[in-house]
């Protein structure tokens, strides 16, 4: 059953699976690995992808100019998870655009599994009352923001210890998130659960 404060109490349990190690080490090899040996961290995006990574707060802005390395600021932290963090971790990138979501799929889908939010949608009740194994689930799922304004993803996150228990629900990603203000005035159906 959902709740308005489920999301929130999910982020609390969960939160406490993360026993990661608190140093940067696991940053600078996540970043070897996604990126080759010639990895090497530009202004002020160790300490971003620290405040990520450690942080105790369920949310940490990101403003910053093209070209900043954005797409590295949220792939690093993911990576760490998946290799400290002895359950699934699952995120999910929200984009305005179609082109941003394919975007990202093929960029991040090097070393992340990566899928579409709407793959969720279509598993029947019956299949999600079942869960699905680990095995099936992507580290990264990517959708517009209408995905995320849908029904159907709202019940997804309101219910995902239900569905899925073995998992931890790790980041929630808003790119381009002036968007999401400027767009919910016109669709305010689809935004309105955001």
């Amino acid at each position: 059953p959902s709740n308005s404060s489920a999301a929130s109490d999910v982020y609390k349990r969960q939160h406490l699976y993360w026993s990661i190690p608190k140093s940067q080490l696991g940053l600078y090899v996540a970043g070897y690995y996604f990126f080759g040996k010639s990895f090497k961290f530009r202004f002020k995006q160790l300490e971003i992808c620290s405040d990520i990574l450690f942080s105790n707060s369920p949310v940490t802005p990101i403003m910053t100019l093209p070209s900043f390395g954005k797409t590295m600021l949220i792939t690093l932290p993911i990576l760490v998870l998946k290799q400290h963090v002895d359950k699934k971790c699952v995120s999910f990138l929200m984009s305005p655009y179609i082109v941003l979501v394919r975007n990202m799929v093929q960029r991040l889908g090097s070393k992340l599994r990566v899928g579409l939010v709407k793959s969720l949608f279509g598993l029947s009740n019956e299949r999600l009352r079942k869960g699905l194994c680990n095995e099936d689930l992507m580290d990264v799922y990517c959708g517009s923001y209408n995905d995320f304004g849908s029904p159907a993803f709202q019940d997804l996150v309101s219910n995902w210890v239900f569905y899925f228990s073995d998992t931890v629900l790790s980041y929630l990603v808003i790119d381009e998130a002036h968007n999401l203000i400027t767009e919910r005035y016109f669709r305010l159906e689809v935004f309105d659960p955001l």
